[in-house]
């Protein structure tokens, strides 16, 4: 089966490369972690070269994040959910990262090396940082959607008031990027 595509962006180019785009967004979360770390230090502490103890602090908490946002589901499809409940759960996995980075710290004494000032600028930078990227990506997806991209036909099952409730709900919201076909 040929699928014919619309300009650079196919029909189908989402639904093939999702994994691809998945991997994509959790290396822009990666970069988006370094940054606001190197951010950081240069605005509160005035110097560009992050001393070898602030890059070892940014270099677990990439680790603790993949493990983490991995483990809460950060990634998963998330078509058919609101953007605050995104938000929400990235939030939380992201906070997480920051008590253990606390705590890694606090156990292993060595909290004082780090400026309390920088810490709150990286994690509140960082976490606003990456919402903001799903903020810019769902719209992204809803003018796609708008333009015929990205959208999945689906099928209800019984004409019950289960079924026309269901129907109400999807036809409702046009930014999930589901189509009625039956």
């Amino acid at each position: 089966m040929v699928m014919k595509s619309k300009g650079i962006v196919g029909r189908g180019l989402f639904k093939e490369h999702g994994g691809l785009f998945n991997r994509l967004l959790e290396v822009m979360d990666w970069a988006i972690i370094g940054l606001t770390g190197w951010w950081a230090h240069w605005y509160h502490l005035g110097s560009s070269t992050l001393p070898d103890s602030y890059k070892l602090a940014l270099l677990i908490s990439l680790l603790a994040s993949a493990l983490v946002f991995a483990r809460l589901g950060v990634y998963r499809a998330w078509r058919g959910v609101s953007l605050p409940e995104e938000i929400r759960l990235l939030g939380l996995a992201w906070i997480m990262v920051g008590i253990g980075m606390m705590t890694l710290a606090f156990a292993t004494k060595e909290g004082e090396t780090f400026s309390r000032i920088w810490f709150v600028l990286w994690v509140v930078s960082a976490g606003l940082t990456m919402m903001l990227l799903r903020f810019l990506l769902r719209n992204l997806l809803k003018r796609l959607r708008r333009r015929g991209y990205n959208i999945r036909s689906i099928i209800i099952a019984g004409t019950g008031e289960l079924g026309r409730e269901v129907a109400a709900r999807i036809t409702t919201a046009p930014w999930t990027g589901l189509r009625i076909a039956g």
